[in-house]
């Protein structure tokens, strides 16, 4: 057997051929190469696996069949996994830059946390923003304190815990408070990990996803935004995406941990 990789990096895919190539370009352009690279792709319809076929020869794993959704479909990775860390690189979310893995390479020296986490860059329909973790141990009750995307969480744990198919959008959320709960470590590193494309989604989706969190974290706080969330939904449609797009500005600039920066 030879020695084992330090990471495994997962890459999920359906019907996305406009996007996977850029994401690939970033995980093959790492300075730090201990790694196994995993594609998982939904029967794509597309020409998505097309171009994964292009890059067969830089792939470990490559799986193409039908599956029950994102989070099915990463918990298949999760099992043929053998890195020592998993971390979930999407279609359309890439790393921040080629050195990301070697700066997280050196810091797991330095931490052996079960999970590390660093800052994200969102890019977003009003620009781009650095988010920075807010504190864990009071964010993790109310919402998921950091981005999944930059996030690598020790594989044997992972392993564990899977994701739970009953939740649509937060089963990431609904794993790390379980881990957090049953007291693994976590620790947060100063490096920006990836950057994550925040597409805009509808109100409606917007409040199916807190109403979720609530589910998980249980916290009357978060179950009164997603209501607010329902509500703003249908204020939204009366005002046009120019004045929607200014109060998006303007709530990212009283955020203490968001910075502009393009």
């Amino acid at each position: 057997m030879g020695k084992q990789k330090l990471f495994s990096i997962v890459t999920v895919a359906y019907n996305a051929e406009s996007l996977i190539e850029g994401t690939m370009m970033s995980i093959f352009n790492q300075t730090f190469t201990d790694y196994e690279y995993i594609v998982i792709d939904g029967n794509s319809s597309d020409a998505t696996m097309k171009i994964i076929s292009q890059y067969s020869k830089r792939i470990d794993i490559v799986v193409s069949e039908p599956d029950k959704g994102i989070y099915d479909a990463m918990n298949k990775a999760i099992v043929l996994a053998s890195g020592e860390y998993v971390i979930f690189m999407n279609c359309g979310d890439c790393f921040y830059s080629s050195a990301v893995l070697e700066r997280v390479s050196k810091s797991i020296v330095l931490h052996d946390s079960d999970v590390i986490y660093g800052n994200t860059v969102i890019d977003t329909v009003v620009g781009k923003y650095i988010v920075y973790p807010q504190r864990l141990d009071k964010e993790i009750r109310k919402r998921m304190p950091f981005c999944h995307q930059s996030s690598f969480l020790k594989t044997n744990v992972a392993k564990k815990y899977l994701f739970d198919l009953s939740f649509k959008e937060v089963a990431d959320y609904d794993m790390f408070m379980r881990i957090y709960n049953d007291g693994y470590s976590f620790d947060y590193i100063n490096e920006i990990i990836a950057i994550y494309e925040m597409r805009d989604t509808d109100g409606i989706h917007s409040y199916k996803r807190t109403l979720e969190a609530a589910n998980v974290s249980h916290n009357i706080f978060v179950y009164c935004i997603a209501y607010k969330r329902l509500t703003g939904s249908y204020v939204r449609k009366l005002f046009p995406d120019c004045v929607y797009k200014t109060y998006r500005r303007l709530k990212y600039a009283f955020k203490s941990n968001y910075k502009y920066i393009d």
